[in-house]
């Protein structure tokens, strides 16, 4: 059917011609929507194609960060217990110079007391001699007086 138009009109009177006029301005109309819906529909199919794409673009980084993260925190642990390890490696070591440092003050005090015991003892000797001297002294003193024996000390 030929495309009228209200200029074409042979009678403006005639009923089924103004029906057949508004049919095609609405059926115009409607195309006219018709084509603004399947431009947007094609436009909303690519925005869906790119929000698609860009799913799996953060798909693919979260699952790549997930898995990062999972080594980070397994190296994590690791560290941690390494780290722990060495404290109480160090804490050992400190204890055990402390119980060295402890053992060798009572070692150097048991010198000590034993060089002044020694010392004590060499003291005592020499004071044993001294008396012993004395003594002699003593002795010779009475042999000039008479006496005839001479003591000697150990």
């Amino acid at each position: 059917m030929p495309r009228l138009t209200r200029g074409q009109t042979n009678s403006s009177s005639d009923p089924l011609y103004e029906a057949l006029l508004n049919v095609q301005d609405e059926n115009r109309r409607h195309v006219r929507r018709i084509r603004q819906l399947e431009n947007r529909i094609r436009d909303l199919r690519r925005q869906l194609e790119d929000m698609r794409e860009e799913r799996d673009s953060w798909m693919e980084r979260v699952t790549s960060n997930v898995s990062e993260n999972y080594f980070q925190e397994s190296r994590f642990e690791r560290l941690r217990r390494e780290r722990d390890s060495l404290r109480a490696q160090l804490q050992n070591l400190i204890d055990n110079n402390d119980n060295n440092h402890s053992i060798n003050s009572r070692l150097n005090n048991n010198d000590n007391n034993n060089d002044n015991n020694n010392n004590n003892n060499n003291d005592n000797n020499n004071n044993n001699d001294n008396d012993n001297d004395n003594d002699d002294n003593d002795n010779d003193n009475h042999n000039h007086h008479g006496a005839s024996s001479r003591v000697t000390f150990a």
